[in-house]
């Protein structure tokens, strides 16, 4: 009778651990696919050949992104109805995009939610003269005065990048228009990667700027995005196949055990689960990463459209409640991936 009774607990631990990993595993639906892919498919009507590249979710719930592409300059919103709306983008301009060698350089700056619609760039200087366009969900257009702030991202990595804005005008330090992506911090400083250099930076509400570099991989790390952790730490990705973290004071860890050898990591967002979400590159794979630096990779959330096995993936972001999105690149879709609520311990 014991060894029946014994028998039975082992039987019922087990099919509760695989009852618990299968709701703790992350699904997908997606926006945009012309045809089904993996669960159901919310929105219709995007060209795979549209690109969306940088992605926002607004107080209402709706879905925002920008399409890169020269032949369709368009700002698109899924609706939280399931309506899909297409907004001529208005910083579109033919000259100076397309460079000798095929190099596509887009100079339209920042994209990010506002209340119920999006900020558009560019942003000039750090004076009284610069200024940003939001976009309503109608699509009507109104100039706002932005003194103070400034657009990060590399000029090749196209469309990713990040409208900041510092204490004062002359807290804007000129080195920032050139970093990767930066973000606010929980004590109000400006964090910002740059991958030319592998540094992270910090720049205080005054304007002071600290340069970190020791605990990176010397030219090889690449830091790309970064973003507020859930222990109040910075983490970030590497263009590599590291995510960092570096403390408040400065001190940078690395980890890369459980990511494959040059994965090209992309965006990083941390999830109300008290882990890190990030997205690799190419494959489709998207990453959580514990503050222990525990590695998980799911690589079959969404179905590669249109023979693309390798559709880049780069920003991720996260709504009010907790889902995460990132668009597929050449796949012509957004994903949204629902993950557990329970906060890991």
């Amino acid at each position: 009778m014991r060894r029946v009774l014994a028998a039975t607990l082992v039987t019922v631990a087990i099919l509760s651990t695989m009852a618990w990993a299968a709701s703790d595993r992350p699904t997908a639906i997606e926006y945009g696919s012309r045809e089904a892919g993996i669960g159901a498919v919310l929105g219709r009507g995007l060209d795979a050949r549209n690109t969306p590249s940088a992605v926002a979710v607004t107080s209402d719930g709706a879905v925002w992104f920008r399409e890169s592409f020269t032949w369709h300059p368009r700002v698109a919103r899924f609706g939280p109805d399931g309506s899909f709306r297409e907004f001529w983008d208005p910083f579109f301009d033919l000259r100076g995009w397309y460079r000798p060698g095929g190099m596509i350089v887009d100079d339209r700056g920042a994209f990010t939610a506002d209340g119920d619609g999006v900020v558009l760039g560019p942003v000039r200087g750090g004076g009284a003269d610069t200024f940003v366009t939001r976009m309503g969900p109608d699509g009507s257009l109104r100039r706002r005065a932005a003194a103070g702030c400034t657009v990060a991202g590399n000029r090749t990595t196209i469309m990713m990048r990040t409208f900041v804005c510092f204490a004062s005008p002359r807290a804007v330090p000129p080195a920032l228009p050139n970093a990767n992506w930066a973000t606010r911090g929980p004590r109000g400083d400006v964090w910002f990667t740059d991958a030319e250099h592998s540094l992270i930076g910090r720049v205080r509400p005054d304007g002071t700027q600290t340069i970190f570099t020791r605990g990176l991989t010397r030219w090889h790390s690449g830091p790309q995005f970064i973003t507020t952790g859930p222990d109040g730490n910075m983490w970030f990705t590497e263009i590599r196949d590291r995510v960092g973290r570096i403390t408040q004071d400065g001190r940078i860890t690395e980890f890369s055990r459980g990511i494959p050898h040059r994965a090209s990591l992309g965006g990083i967002i941390a999830g109300r689960d008290g882990n890190l979400w990030f997205t690799l590159y190419h494959g489709m794979v998207l990453g959580k990463i514990t503050v222990n630096g525990a590695v998980t990779l799911y690589h079959d959330l969404v179905y590669p459209s249109d023979g693309h096995d390798f559709d880049p993936v780069a920003m991720i972001v996260r709504d009010r409640e907790g889902r995460l999105y990132y668009n597929e690149g050449q796949a012509g879709r957004i994903a949204r991936v629902t993950i557990s609520t329970k906060v890991a311990r």
